[in-house]
């Protein structure tokens, strides 16, 4: 019995330049370490539709750890809490 595994990637995730770095580690570096500036220059490189994609899934997930769309895990926690704490903009608000 074969079983075969389907798995479904997004479409952005071919375009992103972490796809093309042999070392995924460098996403995950410890604390504030060189790897962590790396891995954001990296990131730099992607188009910023992917970058967004990244950050929004990596969000959704409340990805605990690695670099994410430019940010690190305490950058996504500071945007997340001045995102709540922002109250809604209406329609006419913002128009």
């Amino acid at each position: 019995m074969t079983l075969q595994l389907h798995i479904s990637v997004p479409a952005w995730h071919t375009r992103a330049a972490c796809a093309k770095t042999e070392d995924k580690e460098v996403f995950f570096p410890t604390g504030n370490s060189p790897n962590q500036r790396a891995a954001k220059r990296i990131c730099e490189r992607c188009p910023r539709s992917v970058r967004a994609q990244c950050l929004v899934e990596a969000m959704t997930r409340d990805e605990q750890f690695g670099v994410w769309g430019g940010l690190s895990r305490g950058e996504r926690v500071r945007l997340a809490k001045k995102f709540k704490q922002e109250p809604p903009v209406s329609a006419k608000e913002a128009a």
